[in-house]
């Protein structure tokens, strides 16, 4: 397996100043269909629960200092799939949220980022488009030409202590397994 990991800022082992550290995560490769026909019941594929599992070590080993507190995930199948695997990667708790659903909108999602911004360390799983402009929305403005996010892939935010949230975050690295299809 190929795993590539984009840097935007410091090596993982290095220390960081205190502030909050935010994993987004869109959901692993999931199947065409579903066996209800439902959009929201697609589970993952093969691939998609690979993806999971490589980035619930990933984070785990590389990023052990700023481990999730806590994860937020879509109550949509293959986003709770996800979740689920990270969850048994990383024992952070795991929480159903409605406002990181494919039904819901950008505003639902940031008003949950901010709500939980004082636990120092979370993870939201969800979906596209959505969480491409939730990362957007986050950084600062010299560091978002364009956010695209593919299955299974993962953007952790950086903010200081102290800070505004939008428009304040740091991306410090985008995080996926390059696997091969299935």
């Amino acid at each position: 397996m190929k795993a590539q990991e984009h840097r935007t800022g410091s090596r993982p082992g290095r220390a960081y100043p205190p502030g909050m550290w935010l994993y987004v995560v869109r959901h692993g490769k999931a199947e065409r269909d579903s066996p209800t026909g439902r959009d929201d019941d697609r589970p993952l594929r093969p691939r998609g629960i690979r993806q999971a599992q490589w980035l619930g070590q990933h984070i785990g080993e590389h990023f052990a200092k700023h481990r999730p507190d806590l994860i937020l995930a879509s109550p949509i199948v293959r986003a709770l799939d996800t979740a689920r695997i990270l969850h048994q990667a990383l024992r952070a708790p795991l929480e159903v949220a409605d406002g990181l659903s494919t039904h819901a909108d950008v505003s639902a999602a940031l008003s949950l980022v901010q709500s939980r911004a004082a636990l120092g360390s979370f993870m939201i799983v969800g979906h596209n488009p959505t969480f491409e402009m939730v990362v957007g929305a986050l950084l600062k403005p010299t560091s978002r030409p364009g956010m695209v996010m593919r299955t299974g892939e993962c953007a952790v935010i950086q903010f200081a202590k102290g800070s505004g949230l939008l428009g304040d975050g740091k991306l410090v690295a985008m995080l996926r397994d390059e696997i091969d299809e299935d």
